[in-house]
């Protein structure tokens, strides 16, 4: 006999499924998008095409699950910051070649390639003024409810000072260094998103080891280290093509676009784990700090 799940129980479910979800969505539509023009140079440039609506919607979907999910240990104040940098990932999207998106035309209006394209500036601002705006008033009804609920903790106050941090940093970078920031900040915003989740699997890793699951420790470690070495791997590429460096394209396919592909795989994966774990978990929050 089983006993019937709660609603709390099954709203967690269904926020981890649906991140695995939004992931087989955004593939789903970018292959489609590759199997009638050809391949891309990135996953990010999809942004540039008509699978963006779907690329931009299911980052945004990704961060609000995220801070949905919510809770004291590393691993949710992981997936907070995780959520703060997904947006950022949503809103600038990847400077780009020739090339790298068919029937694009990449006019960097003077600035050397790749760049963001001139076109798609105008949207880039507009989305970080809305974004900056909306992150300082969460960032202040953040701490209103953590006082008002009882759970500003010393790792809240923590959480809240890095992330507050983070979003005074974009926002400093974007205002005094805008060229800069087009040129490098969806690099850094989408490293920093996926360093987040290997944090949150790593923390995973110490919890299921603590709690004798030496199976879950294993692949979530696995995840973890999985994720960071094709970070690794991908900063190589960056920096072996930015010095002029021929990149081996294996199969044809970009190595940024794999590496891309790899890092989804492993986020898509996490949650799958996650899912299972806790799937019948009076609290399906992340384990609380022992």
């Amino acid at each position: 006999m089983t006993t019937a799940s709660t609603s709390l129980e099954r709203t967690y479910r269904y926020l981890r499924l649906s991140l695995v979800g939004v992931v087989a969505m955004i593939s789903v539509s970018i292959a489609a998008w590759i199997g009638g023009n050809g391949p891309l140079g990135s996953i990010s440039a999809a942004y540039y095409t008509s699978a963006g609506p779907i690329f931009v919607g299911g980052v945004f979907a990704v961060g609000l699950a995220l801070l949905a999910l919510s809770g004291h240990s590393l691993g949710q104040v992981s997936l907070d910051l995780a959520a703060i940098a997904a947006p950022v990932v949503a809103i600038v999207p990847a400077p780009v070649f020739g090339g790298d998106v068919r029937g694009l035309v990449v006019d960097c209006a003077g600035a050397p390639a790749p760049c963001v394209p001139a076109a798609f500036v105008g949207a880039v601002h507009n989305g970080m003024t809305a974004l900056v705006v909306t992150g300082a008033v969460g960032w202040v009804a953040a701490l209103v409810v953590a006082a008002v609920q009882r759970t500003l903790t010393g790792r809240t106050i923590w959480a809240l000072v890095v992330a507050g941090a983070i979003i005074a940093g974009a926002t400093a970078w974007w205002l005094l260094a805008p060229d800069s920031f087009l040129r490098a900040g969806h690099v850094v915003a989408a490293a920093s998103f996926f360093a987040f989740i290997a944090v949150a699997a790593l923390a995973s890793a110490l919890d299921a080891a603590r709690a004798g699951e030496p199976g879950y420790r294993l692949v979530y470690t696995i995840i973890a280290f999985g994720i960071l070495a094709d970070l690794l791997v991908l900063l190589g590429v960056v920096i072996a093509s930015g010095v002029g460096f021929a990149v081996p394209e294996p199969w044809g396919v970009s190595p940024v676009f794999l590496g891309e592909a790899v890092a989804l795989a492993l986020f898509a994966a996490f949650w799958i784990v996650q899912t299972i774990e806790t799937w019948d978990s009076p609290d399906p929050a992340l384990r609380a700090p022992s």
